[in-house]
């Protein structure tokens, strides 16, 4: 919106990271041939819909974590959900593999199970309607090459990246997911929050992580407030094409929706 141009919305960026990171969950698997090396290979997303709680991710992400245990040996797949470290052993996930989008009811007694006492979800219950879209978006999840765990020297970095984009296309030509969303973006110009000209890490492990739209509440005279609303699952990067695809979240509920719940 052109009201929102005299604003610098990426100034934002950093505040909205730190208050929804810990909705997002890094999946790790061992690297072939090693029983103590772990690296990340995508990413996750708890949400509350009605009062259940799903975790969401990227279809390719749990075909890869398959692959991996079927076809490489890996160990099984660990994440860190409520800043709890786990193995995902018992979830059962299902999903829409053409609209590349999965999800997972997480039980309370899988949760006991696991000894994690808390989860910090999206909830998708809530009418975002009120607030002003600013027509500014960013994923954010848990890059590969920045995440790996190594119980033999002590080594666990677990660290989330966010990358903001503003370019929104009507559609993509390239994918194959009917309900998507698509955005231009240039990883060779991207700046810091700071303002700084700056390469992130690339996007490899970031799959299955949220995209998000940064809302404004202006019902505050004295104060502008900034809020997220979720539009979708991060499934597709073209770096040749200067393009991210997301799943629509509709797929992503969908998926949940799916779930038995009793």
């Amino acid at each position: 919106m052109e009201s929102f141009d005299v604003i610098e919305l990426n100034s934002v960026v950093d505040g909205l990271v730190e208050q929804w990171q810990n909705i997002v969950a890094p999946f790790y698997t061992n690297a072939p041939n090693s029983n103590v090396a772990y690296q990340s290979f995508g990413s996750g997303f708890t949400v509350l819909l009605a009062n259940e709680i799903f975790l969401i991710t990227a279809h390719h992400v749990i075909d890869e974590a398959n692959e991996r245990m079927d076809r490489f040996g890996a160990n099984g797949v660990i994440s860190n959900i409520g800043g709890v470290g786990v193995d995902m052993s018992g979830l059962k996930f299902s999903g829409i593999k053409t609209e590349d989008v999965a999800s997972a009811h997480l039980t309370r007694d899988w949760a006991e199970s696991k000894n994690v006492t808390r989860v910090f979800p999206y909830n998708l219950n809530e009418d975002k309607s009120s607030l002003i879209r600013t027509g500014k978006f960013f994923v954010m999840g848990f890059p590969s090459s920045k995440n790996k765990l190594n119980e033999r020297l002590n080594k666990k970095d677990r660290h989330i990246f966010a990358y903001s984009f503003e370019n929104k296309k009507s559609k993509s030509e390239y994918t194959e997911i009917e309900e998507h969303e698509a955005f231009v973006l240039d990883i060779n110009d991207m700046v810091s929050t700071e303002g700084e000209k700056r390469r992130p890490p690339n996007f490899d492990g970031v799959s299955g992580s949220p995209v998000f739209e940064i809302l404004c509440d202006l019902s505050d005279p004295s104060k502008i407030h900034f809020g997220v609303d979720l539009v979708g699952v991060f499934t597709e990067w073209r770096q040749k094409q200067n393009e991210i695809v997301c799943s629509h979240i509709k797929n992503a509920i969908a998926c949940c929706i799916a779930h038995e719940v009793v």
